[in-house]
């Protein structure tokens, strides 16, 4: 298993961070290559990706307190045997610090996990800049 993880201070209040960051389906507004997301009522996500493509994943935590979010791919055009994301957003003096961080099997996809990390955070606080 491999993990990638990257993190990013954004200059908006911890909670103005997580009401976007703890929207499972706003991540079309600000998490790269998503074309579109629609979560239903038991946390399965169905999440558009260019070209048709779809990922299916189930969010298993929504943590409004603790200000994390929690899902796992189930269902991929990726050969994903296991992958489980969270997002933390955590308050930093009139600041955000947000981590996301990814286990994601087979390692060898690392990489590619590595740039999604980074593109996470960085779209997040674009988005909010």
């Amino acid at each position: 298993m491999a993990s990638a993880r990257a993190h990013i201070r954004i200059a908006r209040s911890a909670d103005d961070v997580w009401k976007v960051a703890g929207d499972p389906d706003s991540i079309t507004g600000w998490m790269p290559g998503i074309e579109s997301s629609s979560t239903d009522a038991s946390g399965l996500r169905t999440v558009g990706l260019p070209g048709g493509r779809t990922i299916t994943e189930q969010v298993h935590t929504k943590d409004d307190a603790l200000r994390r979010l929690q899902y796992g791919i189930i269902d991929s055009p990726l050969p994903v045997t296991y992958h489980r994301a969270t997002l933390d957003v955590i308050g930093d003096g009139d600041g955000a610090f947000v981590v996301y961080a990814v286990d994601v099997e087979p390692a060898d996809l690392k990489p590619m996990f590595d740039q999604v990390a980074a593109g996470t955070v960085q779209g997040l606080a674009a988005h909010l800049a």
